[in-house]
């Protein structure tokens, strides 16, 4: 196993002590398949930081990543960093960030890379402010602003309690308006059929055509994930199909309780687009429903059409650092350029149970 301990650093015990002190230690590894089984213990809540899934990303998409775990004495904390490339800058536009190092999960969204004990949490935050040049930490659920970064809305992730026993209670919960808008689109795609891939190794050229026409008109977006990618991942893929033709694709993955919508596709040119795509999330919340799943994450963008099935947004955050001090502050005049459009849920209370006088939410 190919170890180096690189920093043996003091932190802080907490903010208001500045005498006590505890020994905090980091190991980084070069390749996930020589990460420890400590690693998967504390990636617990987090399929995409699972050993097995780094593996396969790490195979498809080499970004010189290194996983890091912090002990305080014991491992605590685990993180994941890599080199974005500089063909894709993500959300932050070539224009305004050069090179730099994201800590995070190469190709996916909704979740972040890092995940932090009680004893370890100011301690990940300060190495990583530690590290040289540019590093955003994307898609991370931090409420609190971190010392040394400033902060930038992301996009948020989509969520949906599951308080429903079926799909036709779920329904059936919904005002009246809403439900005729579903069931009006799913009498449109009743000629759709969707068919399950027994395997990730079926996911052909052509399904991932239609990933590339949605990677293409989004506006924010991460890394382009390579087919060798969608056929390795141990996902499940339902493919949409007319006339022989197909025109769509939804991923998903389990993560304990939570059903997440990993990637999808779609053809842009059939005449009822817009109600393809919501068949294609009613799809996932009827597997999300029909398996038991305690919540589904549809994921990032698209946020109107994914409200109106039900789901609330997650506000998700980035953090960007920069070692030097000129640079870093003067960042922060730009950051105005690569925040998303705030998202304002109106009007859009789904379900009967749900009050009058509930809060509008802006994300």
């Amino acid at each position: 196993m190919s170890l180096s301990t690189e920093i043996d650093e003091r932190h802080p015990a907490s903010p208001t002590s500045e005498t006590r002190k505890d020994t905090t230690s980091i190991v980084t590894i070069d390749s996930a398949k020589h990460l420890p089984d400590v690693w998967d213990r504390l990636a617990v809540h987090n399929i995409y930081l699972r050993k097995a899934i780094l593996q396969v990303i790490e195979s498809a998409h080499h970004y010189r990543q290194k996983y890091h775990i912090l002990s305080n004495p014991e491992p605590d904390c685990i993180f994941v960093t890599y080199e974005s490339p500089k063909n894709t800058a993500a959300e932050f536009r070539d224009r305004l960030c050069p090179s730099h190092r994201v800590i995070g999960i190469p190709c996916t969204v909704s979740k972040c890379g890092y995940q932090t004990g009680e004893k370890t949490r100011e301690a990940f935050w300060q190495f990583v402010s530690n590290m040289r040049g540019l590093k955003i930490v994307v898609h991370s659920d931090e409420k609190k602003a971190q010392n040394k970064f400033l902060k930038i809305p992301s996009l948020p992730s989509f969520r949906i309690e599951v308080r429903w026993g079926s799909f036709n209670e779920y329904l059936r919960c919904m005002r009246s308006h809403y439900r005729y808008r579903l069931n009006k689109a799913l009498r449109a795609c009743r000629s759709i059929k969707v068919i399950p891939l027994a395997d990730s190794s079926l996911f052909d050229a052509d399904l991932y055509s239609l990933y590339d026409q949605v990677y293409r008109r989004s506006r924010f977006r991460r890394e382009k994930a390579k087919l060798e990618l969608f056929r390795t991942l141990p996902v499940e893929t339902m493919k949409f199909e007319y006339r022989g033709k197909a025109i769509g694709f939804v991923q998903t993955l389990s993560n304990g309780k939570e059903l997440l919508f990993f990637k999808g596709g779609m053809d842009y040119s059939f005449e009822s687009s817009a109600d393809l795509y919501l068949m294609m999330l009613l799809e996932i919340i009827k597997k999300g429903l029909s398996k038991g799943y305690k919540s589904i994450d549809l994921g990032q963008t698209a946020g109107e059409a994914k409200m109106r099935v039900g789901a609330r947004p997650n506000p998700l955050h980035h953090y960007v650092n920069h070692s030097n001090r000129i640079i870093h502050h003067g960042m922060n005049p730009f950051l105005r350029f690569v925040r998303p459009r705030k998202i304002r849920m109106v009007d859009h209370r789904i379900f009967k149970a749900e009050r009058e006088n509930d809060p509008v939410q802006t994300v």
